[in-house]
């Protein structure tokens, strides 16, 4: 009886210890934030955009898409434009490197989309396309700090986008857990 209990017991051990590899970081998975609504004054008109990202956080990888909706031409949230890339996280420190980024073309006359699906642009492919993109949409640099804090199915992400060492009001951004 003691020895089988001898080789259960380093049994268990192996079983608990491979459970735990296996568990993944709180972070883990897709998140939403809230909608908001922006009035945007295109001459001679007055849109209402509703728009919401969506985050996807791997273990060392992420994607956020944005979507918009724009009534009545565009009734429901459609893709609009992303960024992909790559993090290490120790703790709720992450580095965020920014390596893709992408965009479909929208007609500014009747407001509907030009392309089927977001265009994605790499540095290394398209060097020119990603650097105008980034400069525009992205932050001011590829390479980011950021803070990733979970507290139920909330996710509150800092980033510090322009590099001033402080994470300001429009560098935090709370999500929802949906996936």
């Amino acid at each position: 009886m003691k020895t089988k209990l001898l080789l259960l017991i380093p049994l268990l051990a192996l079983l608990i210890a491979c459970e735990k590899k296996d568990t993944k970081p709180a972070y883990v998975g897709t998140w939403e934030s809230a909608v908001e609504t922006d009035t945007l004054t295109t001459d001679p008109y007055l849109v209402l955009l509703n728009h919401k990202m969506e985050l996807t956080l791997e273990e060392n990888t992420w994607q956020m898409i944005m979507k918009i909706k724009v009534a009545p031409i565009i009734n429901d949230f459609t893709d609009y434009m992303g960024f992909k890339g790559t993090m290490t996280v120790d703790g709720e420190d992450a580095v965020v490197n920014f390596t893709e980024v992408g965009i479909r073309s929208v007609d500014t006359q009747t407001f509907t989309f030009i392309d089927d699906a977001i265009v994605w642009y790499n540095a290394e492919d398209n060097p020119t396309n990603f650097s105008a993109l980034m400069a525009e949409y992205g932050p001011d640099n590829t390479t980011i700090q950021a803070k990733l804090n979970v507290s139920g199915n909330t996710l509150t992400m800092k980033s510090d986008d322009n590099l001033n060492g402080t994470y300001e009001e429009d560098e935090i951004t709370e999500f929802t857990r949906i996936k």
